[in-house]
């Protein structure tokens, strides 16, 4: 799969283990088992910002997203859900998806913190 240049965001969650699951997400040499891993084992992918909500459903957000337009990649993220996708594409910048995460009452949280 080919991705075009530009700034993607996932929406996930993990019910349980939330700082074990990102740290994992934040190390390149792991064993690839869910499609954001063959995203992040790319050179060329980095993850600059993680923002964390509580009590919202990864589904119900997504679909914040495709109500405001964001591209998406088709059935990435998703195959346990009936969502067209959990990634999202933008070449404008993320000020805009920022603001709607922060009216999600989502807040962006120090990456160092889950090392």
């Amino acid at each position: 799969m080919n991705f075009e240049k530009g700034l993607y965001f996932y929406i996930g969650r993990a019910r349980k283990g939330l700082k074990a699951r990102i740290r994992r997400h934040l190390i390149k040499n792991k064993k690839l088992f869910w499609h954001i891993d063959y995203l992040l084992y790319s050179n060329y992918a980095k993850i600059k910002e993680i923002w964390t909500g509580i009590n919202k459903q990864e589904c119900q957000i997504a679909r914040h997203f495709y109500r405001n337009g964001y591209d998406y990649i088709n059935r990435f993220g998703s195959s346990d859900c009936h969502c067209r996708s959990h990634l999202f594409f933008t070449d404008k910048g993320m000020a805009r998806a920022k603001n709607l995460l922060g009216k999600e009452e989502f807040r962006n949280a120090d990456k160092d913190s889950f090392r």
